[in-house]
């Protein structure tokens, strides 16, 4: 990892939305940021429009910016989905949305992820706070907001729940004018029925159709420079080809250099090499037995 100077990890402020104003804070860290990623269960027009002047500073200072929005439970605004593609057609090589659809009625995608890297620290809110008014100025909420070095072991592990998150059974999906129209449509027969429409035959059909839209289309790559800390630290150990964990046990001690305050490290490895599997980079093939891709 190339030297930087270290910047102590600190709990900046847990922000309920009385003491602090969740978006006091996501503010001026998304306007400093060189790279942000944003995953959210529920996300509405004014809730973009309240960051979206700080999002554009950022953009036009060269920034990227992600989005995974989820689009279960008929919550998220069609129009928040159509303003954020707004902004990724001004700056198509800059931003990125992905849409979130789960496999299963009774698993849903449910985070409040927020994290902004900036040139030599990163700022990470995790919490209760959806990308919406309530969320980020008006609920009473409690968020969690850390500021660290990039490098930070905290921080790359909530980037790495994050990768998981856009690339783990293949959810995440770019979406496109038909597969925003479906979901306006399902998300108005699911308002007008006041939410009641779980066995309702023409809101299945419009289900139905979603997914099988967004099953045709693309989904997020992967490859080694999406990686940091953990993830990217025991990847570029693997060896080509086939291994197993004992492989990898024998870098403990480097490991050790990077991350002295980690007592856990076997444990760690074990659960890097699972979420490896989980983004496509690695193949689980038999129990301690893996293939790198």
């Amino acid at each position: 990892m190339p030297d930087r100077e270290r910047v102590p990890l600190m709990l900046i402020k847990i922000l309920d939305n009385s003491a602090r104003h969740f978006l006091d804070a996501l503010g001026p860290a998304l306007e400093q940021s060189v790279h942000v990623e944003i995953a959210v269960a529920f996300a509405s027009h004014q809730g973009i429009r309240l960051i979206e002047g700080q999002a554009r500073k950022a953009l036009v200072n060269k920034s990227k910016i992600e989005f995974i929005v989820g689009l279960d439970m008929c919550t998220t605004e069609p129009e928040a989905i159509e303003l954020l593609q707004d902004m990724k057609d001004s700056y198509p090589e800059q931003v990125a949305l992905y849409c979130y659809l789960s496999p299963r009625r009774n698993h849903i995608y449910h985070p409040k992820l927020y994290l902004c890297f900036g040139a030599s620290s990163a700022t990470c809110i995790i919490g209760s706070s959806n990308l919406t008014p309530g969320g980020l100025k008006d609920n009473i909420e409690i968020n969690v907001m850390l500021v660290g070095g990039l490098d930070e072991e905290a921080i790359t592990d909530a980037h790495e729940s994050y990768i998981v998150l856009k690339h783990n059974l293949g959810r995440c999906f770019i979406p496109d004018n038909e597969s925003i129209e479906l979901y306006r449509q399902r998300y108005e027969r699911y308002r007008k029925a006041d939410r009641q429409v779980t066995q309702d035959p023409s809101f299945k059909q419009l289900t139905e159709l979603l997914e099988e839209r967004a099953n045709h289309l693309p989904r997020p790559s992967i490859s080694a420079k999406d990686l940091r800390g953990w993830l990217k630290l025991i990847y570029e150990a693997l060896p080509a080809g086939e291994f197993t964990n004992a492989d990898v046990y024998v870098y403990e001690p480097e490991f050790k250099k990077v991350y002295p305050g980690n007592k856990t490290i076997h444990d760690k490895i074990r659960q890097v090499l699972q979420d490896l599997a989980k983004i496509g980079l690695i193949k689980h093939i038999d129990r301690g037995r893996w293939r790198k891709l």
